[in-house]
């Protein structure tokens, strides 16, 4: 259907027809596929023995601020989902049910992030590992004059 509007542009409303709701339908009750995990952050504190302490530190406070992002942005779209100031008590708790899920998936990814953080915090840094290996170096030349 076509509805034409004074100052607006002309808009096209869909329908969705009874066949439609069949396919809908059948694929609501088909089987869900498994979640996908997939985490790219994962994959780099894997190969992380290439960076320094700052790196790491850079790297998951980049990582955070992307959840941080993400999460927000979520919301936002969940405030202004068509039915969420419905008087439809089902869908609104299944709003809810999804907010729920989101918010707890970034909730936990933030402070599965400060963990992470806090672990970081307690490796030696580059400079001191450098101070270290010369200290030994430093050592073992006073062990062979001495001897």
């Amino acid at each position: 259907m076509i509805h034409h509007q004074e100052g607006a542009p002309t808009k096209k409303i869909y329908t969705i027809t009874d066949s439609g709701r069949m396919e809908l339908k059948e694929w609501l009750l088909s089987v869900t596929d498994e979640p996908v995990f997939r985490k790219q952050v994962l994959i780099k504190l894997a190969l992380a023995e290439l960076l320094n302490r700052n790196d790491l530190e850079t790297m998951l406070t980049s990582y955070e601020e992307v959840v941080r992002m993400q999460a927000a942005l979520t919301e936002r779209e969940l405030a202004t989902c068509y039915f969420a100031g419905s008087d439809q008590s089902d869908k609104v708790w299944f709003l809810n049910l999804i907010r729920e899920n989101i918010v707890s998936f970034n909730s936990n990814e933030l402070a599965w992030i400060k963990k992470v953080k806090d672990l970081i915090i307690k490796l030696p840094d580059e400079h001191d590992q450098v101070m270290q290996a010369n200290q030994r170096k430093e050592e073992k030349e006073v062990d062979l004059t001495m001897n």
